[in-house]
């Protein structure tokens, strides 16, 4: 478990993402996770090495609560 402070949509993610999926992971989340009216990121990410992955996918940023 850890916190990368890493904008998984942006184009310098991709030498990240390339290491992890070598390393057997994949990302839970491809939609971005903060959205304002100038600006989209996804940096709120779920990393597992669960070939498949059940979710709901919300059509609106919010807020995420957990019992973590």
């Amino acid at each position: 478990m850890g916190d990368f402070n890493i904008d998984f949509g942006s184009p310098k993610s991709s030498r990240f993402l390339d290491t992890i999926s070598a390393c057997g992971f994949h990302t839970g989340i491809s939609q971005p996770t903060r959205v304002t009216s100038k600006s989209s990121s996804l940096i709120d990410n779920i990393l597992t090495n669960v070939n498949t992955i059940d979710a709901v996918v919300v059509d609106s940023s919010g807020i995420l609560l957990t019992d973590m």
